[in-house]
């Protein structure tokens, strides 16, 4: 009898330790993922929302572009900042865990030169006990914070 109680208590002390383990480590990979993420997202929008006219042709006086870009230069590079926001988002949202409440805050977003500055907080709710939530912007701040300039030798069509 006594082995056979000892037997039932390293199960069960071995089932919740691999529990225990398991939140742990999905809890210490979230900032990971999320830094990952936001970068990757961060430079496809970047891509996709390049003006291809003034690419092409050059920026004009009546755009809303900074002083930073020389008007009707061909190959300036430029993004539309309406469209990085919506980019950002839509693929952002594509590739989110559905479990994490986010909230994705833009600082910078500047047509010309091209640059951003996105900041992504996380709060986790843990699948198995729904009463309790990780908050990351009390205690310790898990926010990941993306500052990106676009560069590039690519021609655009």
């Amino acid at each position: 009898m006594n082995s056979a109680m000892w037997t039932y208590f390293f199960l069960i002390v071995g089932i919740f330790g691999i529990v225990i383990i398991n939140l742990f480590s999905d809890m210490l990979l979230i900032n990971e993922q999320n830094y990952m993420l936001t970068k990757e997202v961060t430079e496809a929008a970047l891509l996709d929302s390049v003006d291809v006219t003034a690419f092409r042709v050059g920026v004009g006086y009546d755009n809303d572009y900074s002083s930073n870009c020389m008007a009707n230069v061909p190959g300036t590079l430029a993004i539309l900042p309406d469209k990085f926001v919506e980019n950002f988002i839509r693929r952002f949202a594509e590739s989110a865990t559905i479990g994490r409440d986010y909230q994705i805050d833009f600082h910078l977003v500047q047509s010309c030169p091209p640059e951003v500055i996105v900041s992504v907080k996380a709060k986790e709710v843990l699948p198995l006990l729904n009463f309790f939530t990780v908050d990351y912007n009390s205690g310790i701040e898990m926010n990941n914070r993306i500052a990106a300039i676009l560069e590039t030798k690519r021609e655009f069509e």
